[in-house]
């Protein structure tokens, strides 16, 4: 349980450099408020939230979903 609070974490801390507005279900699920951001961070929210995916995968070794 530690490990999966551990790794949860670190996903949430990555969700939140993205955008500030993200609002938590649970430890491993969140909903994330996309609008603005491309202002922020000078890509369209889709590209954003696949390049999150991805980093995730890489750095925590867990997949991401949207739904």
């Amino acid at each position: 349980m530690a490990k999966y609070r551990e790794v949860g974490r670190a996903a949430r801390a990555a969700m939140l450099r993205l955008t500030p507005l993200a609002e938590p279900l649970s430890i491993d699920e969140a909903f994330l408020d996309l609008s603005r951001t491309e202002e922020l961070h000078g890509a369209c929210p889709a590209q954003l939230l696949a390049a999150l995916a991805l980093r995730v995968e890489a750095e925590l070794g867990i997949r991401c979903r949207s739904d």
